[in-house]
């Protein structure tokens, strides 16, 4: 099996934006569910985190846990908002 490429903090970010998009949908099928996060965010999080590379993983990881604070998952200051219009705490590596 050919290893997957790790995708550029530009692509990463397209698909974490997707992500984001889709959360409000994702939710509702996922209604009922006794594990809600697994049921949300078990592929599309754990598939977009695998194709980061070691540089962009802490963004990636710190962009999924805000995500999972905006739908109030886990406690936070900043429920409701969006995630990806905040910028990193962390820079890039070069």
């Amino acid at each position: 099996m050919k290893a997957q490429a790790c995708k550029t903090r530009e692509q990463l970010d397209a698909l974490l934006t997707k992500l984001e998009a889709e959360l409000p949908a994702m939710a509702q099928a996922c209604e009922g569910e006794d594990r809600f996060d697994r049921c949300v965010f078990e592929g599309e999080a754990d598939a977009i985190l695998a194709s980061a590379g070691p540089a962009d993983r802490d963004y990636v990881r710190e962009k999924l846990q805000c995500m999972s604070a905006s739908l109030g998952l886990i406690p936070s200051d900043h429920e409701g908002e969006s995630c990806m219009s905040q910028p990193p705490v962390r820079p890039a590596a070069d």
